[in-house]
């Protein structure tokens, strides 16, 4: 960089100086400008004072003036001799009086003085014309005066000018008789009254005084009054700096009432300018101090604090210069010697940390480049070399292939970005790099990549992308050989429930009935233990599907009692259910999950349970929280039985799959161990919790907790039939097709349907089916999946579609995978049925045909 570029610094001595000036000057100034302004707000009030004073003091010896007016007036009238010189009218003795009280009295207050008697001028004291005024404007005087025994401003207008005076008028009146002899007027001319003036001055102390009446001078100890009030000084001045004389304009009163008559004062003011003046003088000499304090401060701070500053300044600029500077030597100034050690400190640091960078640069397993903005190759430690080696000398071929690949990175990270796991061959080898920028303040400065070897990490992904494709091939291999199991086991398993339940509720042998109930059952423990494997594996696939509607809570609750009652009753157990949810509650929520929750316990809980009791509870706690305009509450179920109980070793395993109590309870009481893992995954699956308490021997309780919307009811049926005579569900006879390939599947079917007084058509396949219906009408169909020729789902969707029929299906499947139900109603069923049929789940499905019919039948 040029020298001549580069902006001069300033030395610490000039910055100190600058700063002691600075603040010394803030301080100083503050301090005088406090100080002016506490004198000056002294002065003035001072001044005011003084003003306010020489006011009063004006005033009341105008007040004073008048009141000696009065005084004499009120003597003359009450004179004995005035009143016989005047009853006699002896005009002569009456001019002696005046003259002889003249000569007595030098201070006479009135300038002229008369007596009337009616309307005329018996007597005047011959002073009226010095003022230019008239005997006859005498006359015109005392009609001007109104009231007795008071002063009145009267202005005399004589052409030329005014004569402005105050006047008195008071009574003559005869000691012994009471007659008014006369009025006796008195006046005081303003107009030059210069002897009222010098006694206003001699009083109050000003150097002159001024009368105004109308702001026009009219008696004046100045000798150009007019050239000072056209100076446009202010009417009434209190300012007392820069002003030579101080003004002030008094209004006058009589008897508390303002008059035209005002008096203008002058006072000298040359003791506050002389205290202005000092002032200056100070400033000046303060200002003075404080220049001379810099430079003090500046010659001890150049002498004292620069002097050890220099040590400290060329350790520094050696450091900088010289990574290997040598130690600082210190310094008296504890700050000085502080900032040395730490400098000093700081570059040894700095130092170790870029050998430490270095190493790690130079002796870095992983390859490391590193670019300028440019895209030229400014260094590559010893790795990077190696990566590009080949026969033990360095390809340049290899490395601009390299290169040019990552070019364009290169780009993007020069605008900012970084780029990670960029994978790039060289020769056999696969490395992972990474890119970033080095970034300083005018931007990018250089790039740094590194290198990772990950060639052997490639081979273990395809490995694994291998295996996980072997093993998604086994998982549906699986699926789909469960999926054919359960049809292959569904099938004979219906003839064998379908039988033994017709042949239960037909023989009346007791030992007969006994055999049949130990076949249903074998069929009932076969048919739970295949449904517990294909919901483990639908848990597994991650296929257990939500499906939220709405529904009325009691008929929960009854179809569990109508279900689980008698099966404790064949056990001679209690069965108690507690239903403390309001009646006729509705909940938003999945009801087939939650009865196979519920169901999976209570069936633990017979099938563990001897003697005693079976208790179901049911709570809904207060309002938690809220789901758009939907109260959210949490559905209490607790399952408790005086059963075998579960050891406490096993309570933490028992929700694990293929897990009880103990070994041998597997073989004395059955079942696979997936019910309760099954429960476990639908609470979590619906946002609950699930718990268990239990103890050997007294028995167990499972605690449920599940979060259900509550909604209000609007229109759900509530799909609770009681089972009295099934040949009497319907009113009518239903007419009934069935379409089914297995003989005895049709067979049962057909004897259960039978018993509900149905007309029931058997169509052997789909193609036959279809055929059917196109020349007959029926009321319900009936609907296997799998048959030859055409399948169920096909089917279906040819009724629904092309046919246009709207007859209620019902599947029929042996396939209990939620894919096969969605499927049937997506292709249009209404309801679908799981094989083995169970007359249960008829009565629901008839029960619910009903509901579809009574309408049509209506």
């Amino acid at each position: 960089m040029n020298k001549k570029t580069i902006k001069s610094k300033n030395s610490l001595a000039n910055l100190s100086l600058r700063l002691v000036f600075l603040v010394f000057s803030i301080l100083t100034a503050l301090i005088l400008l406090f100080n002016y302004q506490i004198s000056a707000k002294a002065v003035n009030q001072e001044v005011l004072r003084n003003m306010q004073q020489t006011s009063s003091l004006l005033q009341h010896l105008f007040d004073t003036h008048l009141s000696n007016g009065k005084n004499l007036q009120n003597n003359l009238a009450n004179s004995v001799t005035l009143q016989q010189h005047l009853e006699k009218q002896e005009e002569a003795l009456l001019d002696n009086y005046f003259l002889n009280l003249e000569k007595s009295d030098e201070k006479m207050v009135f300038d002229f003085g008369f007596i009337t008697k009616g309307r005329h001028t018996v007597w005047n004291d011959g002073n009226a014309p010095f003022f230019g005024i008239q005997e006859t404007q005498l006359e015109w005087i005392a009609r001007s005066i109104v009231f007795n025994n008071r002063w009145h401003f009267i202005n005399l207008d004589l052409g030329e000018g005014s004569v402005y005076m105050l006047a008195r008028r008071v009574p003559v009146v005869a000691e012994e008789t009471g007659e008014v002899l006369g009025q006796l007027y008195g006046a005081i001319v303003l107009n030059n009254n210069i002897e009222l003036l010098h006694q206003f001055e001699i009083a109050s102390g000003v150097n002159t005084a001024m009368l105004l009446i109308g702001g026009k001078p009219i008696a004046s100890t100045i000798e150009n009054p007019e050239q000072i009030l056209s100076n446009n000084f202010p009417e009434e001045s209190h300012e007392p700096f820069g002003a030579e004389y101080l003004y002030n304009q008094i209004d006058l009163r009589i008897a508390g009432v303002k008059t035209p008559v005002s008096v203008y004062t002058t006072e000298d003011n040359t003791n506050i300018l002389s205290l202005e003046h000092n002032y200056r003088i100070s400033l000046l000499f303060y200002f003075i101090s404080i220049l001379l304090a810099g430079f003090l401060a500046r010659y001890l701070i150049q002498k004292r604090v620069v002097g050890e500053l220099a040590p400290l300044m060329k350790f520094a600029q050696g450091c900088q210069t010289d990574k290997n500077a040598g130690t600082y030597s210190g310094s008296e100034i504890k700050e000085f010697n502080h900032i040395g050690r730490t400098l000093e400190k700081t570059f040894k640091d700095l130092r170790d940390k870029e050998r430490s960078f270095q190493d790690l640069f130079d002796f870095s397993l992983s390859p490391i480049i590193v670019w300028d903005s440019h895209g030229e190759v400014v260094r590559m430690n010893s790795a990077s070399d190696r990566v590009f080696e080949k026969n033990g000398e360095f390809s340049s071929r290899a490395f601009l292939n390299f290169q040019s690949v990552i070019k364009p990175q290169l780009d993007m990270v020069n605008e900012g970005a970084v780029i990670t796991g960029m994978n790039i061959t060289v020769f056999d080898t696969v490395y992972r790099w990474n890119l970033s920028p080095i970034e300083l303040e005018d931007g990018v400065h250089s790039i740094i990549a590194q290198g990772q070897d990950i060639t052997t990490l490639i081979e273990a992904e395809r490995q694994s992308n291998l295996a996980r494709i072997e093993a998604e091939k086994s998982a549906n291999a699986r699926a789909d050989f469960l999926a054919k199991m359960s049809h292959e086991i569904r099938t004979p398993l219906n003839g064998i429930l379908g039988i033994s339940q017709l042949l239960k509720n037909l023989e009346t042998d007791s030992d007969k009935i006994e055999k049949i109930e130990v076949l249903c059952q074998s069929g009932e423990h076969l048919l739970t233990v295949l449904n517990d494997i294909l919901d483990f594996s639908r848990m597994e696939q991650g296929k257990f599907n939500i499906v939220l509607s709405d529904f009325n809570f009691s008929s929960l609750v009854s179809s569990v009692a109508n279900i689980y009652r008698p099966l404790c009753m064949e056990k001679h157990l209690k069965f108690e259910i507690v239903n403390e949810v309001p009646e006729n509650t509705h909940f938003h929520s999945d009801k087939v999950r939650l009865n196979q929750i519920i169901y999976n316990l209570l069936s633990n809980a017979v099938k563990f349970t001897h003697r005693g009791s079976i208790s179901l509870r049911f709570e809904l706690p207060d309002l938690e929280a809220y789901s758009g305009d939907q109260p959210i509450r949490h559905l209490s179920i607790n399952v408790q039985d005086s059963g075998i109980g579960i050891s406490s070793a096993k309570l933490d395993t028992i929700f694990e799959p293929f897990e009880q109590s103990e070994k041998t309870t597997t073989r004395e009481y059955g079942g696979s161990g997936l019910g309760l893992t099954i429960v476990k995954h639908l609470v979590a699956l619906l946002g609950g919790k699930v718990s268990v308490k239990s103890l050997v021997g007294s028995g167990s309780q499972f605690m449920v907790s599940i979060p259900v919307q509550v909604v209000s009811p609007h229109n759900i049926q509530s799909g609770i039939i009681r089972k009295e005579d099934l040949s009497e569900l319907f009113e009518q006879q239903v007419s009934l097709l069935l379409v089914e390939d297995n003989k005895t599947n049709a067979f049962i079917a057909k004897a259960f349907c039978e018993k509900y007084n149905m007309q029931v058509d058997w169509a052997e396949d789909g193609l036959s089916a279809l055929e059917k219906i196109k020349t007959s009408q029926y009321d319900v169909i009936f609907m296997d999946n799998q048959m030859p020729n055409l399948d169920g789902i096909e089917a279906t969707k040819i009724i629904r579609e092309q046919l246009k029929v709207n007859t209620p299906i019902f599947a029929c499947t042996a396939d209990g995978y939620e894919e096969t139900r969605d499927k049937f109603l997506e292709a249009g069923a209404d309801y679908v049925i799981v094989k083995p049929l169970r007359e249960k789940n008829l009565f629901e499905a008839f029960s619910y045909l009903k509901t579809r019919l009574e309408p049509d039948q209506t």
